[in-house]
């Protein structure tokens, strides 16, 4: 294993810090998101409605709702963690039907912080899109960093085989939910493709396995025929 120049270790801390950063929030929020469909609900009136333009393609909903929390009057304009905008208008015209103005809606908040408070729960498939997409750079990131410490012309473990297939196929399917979650978000499609990352990346790298063992095999053979041959019995 060699090690790497200081100015090689720079490029890969400012990388490799940023993309951790992105990780730590992403799965932060994504807790949270989970973690709320446990919390305690109460009745919230919706006083804003609105489906907005946040981009040149991209809409996003905008909403604001009071809610009471033992005698103590709440306003929010949260109706999921991370929201964002989408290219889909008739998805985001969905919440704007969902919770028009005027209506009585549950409200879940996070009983240690009541102010805390969102109108969706649970994880979506939008979420795992993400995660996959963001999974690409990950595994990117640990081939790179394998590159710098072992070399070029190093031979793929099975392990590094199935992390660098895990990265491709997760840059694939990103592309393929993509085209699905803009229609839908459920867990179905992205669950399945997780499905199809993961069992890529373990056919690849058994196949590597596979490979390395038989290379060991057919290099070893010879060895022992000359040693066979050498102290082989004598007439």
């Amino acid at each position: 294993m060699r090690s790497p120049p200081p100015l090689v270790l720079l490029m890969v801390a400012l990388v490799g810090l940023p993309l951790l950063a992105a990780n730590g929030l992403l799965f932060h929020i994504m807790a949270r998101q989970y973690l709320s469909a446990s919390h305690p609900g109460a009745s919230g009136l919706i006083t804003r409605s609105e489906v907005v333009r946040v981009g040149k393609n991209s809409h996003g909903f905008e909403v604001r709702y009071t809610y009471e929390v033992q005698g103590v009057a709440y306003e929010s304009t949260r109706y999921r963690y991370a929201a964002w905008g989408s290219s889909n208008k008739g998805r985001v015209e969905d919440f704007a039907r969902r919770f028009p103005v005027g209506a009585q809606v549950p409200v879940f908040y996070d009983p240690e912080s009541p102010g805390e408070a969102v109108l969706i729960t649970g994880v979506d498939g939008m979420y795992l899109f993400l995660l996959l997409f963001l999974n690409t750079f990950n595994m990117g990131m640990l081939m790179w960093v394998r590159q710098l410490l072992r070399g070029e012309d190093d031979e793929l473990s099975p392990l590094a085989m199935g992390i660098a297939a895990v990265g491709g196929a997760s840059f694939v399917m990103s592309f393929v939910l993509a085209a699905l979650t803009w229609v839908d978000t459920s867990l179905v499609s992205p669950v399945l493709a997780w499905g199809v990352v993961l069992a890529t990346g373990v056919y690849f790298a058994r196949k590597q396995r596979a490979k390395l063992a038989a290379r060991e095999s057919s290099q070893s053979a010879p060895r022992r025929q000359t040693h066979l041959g050498a102290d082989g019995p004598r007439r």
